[in-house]
């Protein structure tokens, strides 16, 4: 997570929407902080439908992940 917020903390993803249905959003250099040092019953997450996507900036980290073989699909 260090090294994911050292190379990619600028960018950002959803983490929630808000009382309004807005998107709420997080820096990844941000989650990986808030992870190291939460202590919360239900931590915050992130998930982000649009992760990876051609045309989403987060596509830049796929470069740097490998999916362990036990979640390959067979």
């Amino acid at each position: 997570m260090e090294w994911f917020a050292k190379r990619h903390g600028r960018l950002r993803f959803k983490c929630g929407d808000d009382a309004d249905g807005n998107r709420v959003e997080i820096d990844m250099a941000t989650f990986q902080h808030y992870c190291a040092t939460q202590q919360d019953d239900v931590p915050l997450y992130v998930f982000d439908e649009d992760f990876g996507a051609d045309d989403h900036p987060t596509n830049e980290m796929l470069d740097d992940f490998v999916v362990p073989p036990y979640f390959e699909e067979v």
